[in-house]
């Protein structure tokens, strides 16, 4: 078995694949681990007042964005589709991410425990199909580790743009972020952008602060 890491020059995103000959003198059918491991403590910066969520998030079609926080796993608990043919699973951590991204149509199981070392780890089985004795087959599955940068993740894959934790208040926050972007991008300053989203919101709420 080889294992292979293939990084892409300004990407996030790099290709972890398997490649694996049978020198057996039968056929064999190989499953394939991808895992991640993290420990629960919270990351340095954190505000204790409004905390971003750390753990671990899923997604399929079927069940949409799950997130499966490391006190459930604690108590042996994680509510997510276990098997799947889609998309992906992932650990959350402030403002970044890293997620392993199977391609869609491929049967997989996803897995989410607490290790007896008090680590957790979160991964993704694949099967590499049988392999005939002599023969060879590769596998390869891309992995996201980097920041959650909305507007990227959406491209990577689907409901990966809903790991970014707004909070309680997102139905405000996300449309703002979205409109400070905007303003970014038609400024070509994030200071420019705050300002102009400042003014944007007093002008917006002028009247009822002129009535007040």
């Amino acid at each position: 078995m080889t294992k292979v890491y293939t990084f892409h020059r300004g990407s996030y995103v790099m290709d972890v694949g398997f490649e694996v000959e049978n020198k057996t003198g039968g056929a064999i059918t190989p499953d394939a681990y991808f895992q991640l491991v993290r420990d629960g403590k919270a990351p340095e910066g954190d505000s204790a007042m409004l905390p971003t969520y750390t753990g671990v998030a899923a997604y399929t079609d079927r069940e949409k964005f799950v997130k499966v926080p490391f006190t459930d796993l604690d108590k042996g608990k994680g509510d997510y589709q276990k098997k799947a043919t889609d998309v992906w699973i992932a650990i959350l951590q402030h403002y970044f991410l890293s997620a392993w991204l199977p391609r869609a149509d491929a049967p997989r199981e996803y897995y989410a425990r607490r290790g007896e070392s008090g680590l957790y780890a979160a991964g993704v089985i694949l099967s590499l199909g049988q392999i005939e004795s002599g023969a060879s087959a590769a596998l390869t599955v891309p992995l996201y580790a980097g920041p959650q940068e909305q507007h990227n993740l959406a491209k990577l894959a689907p409901g990966l743009d809903r790991t970014i934790d707004y909070g309680r208040l997102s139905f405000i926050a996300e449309p703002l972020f979205w409109f400070l972007q905007w303003l970014y991008h038609l400024v070509g300053n994030w200071g420019g952008a705050i300002i102009l989203l400042t003014v944007a919101i007093k002008a917006a709420f002028f009247p009822l602060s002129a009535a007040s």
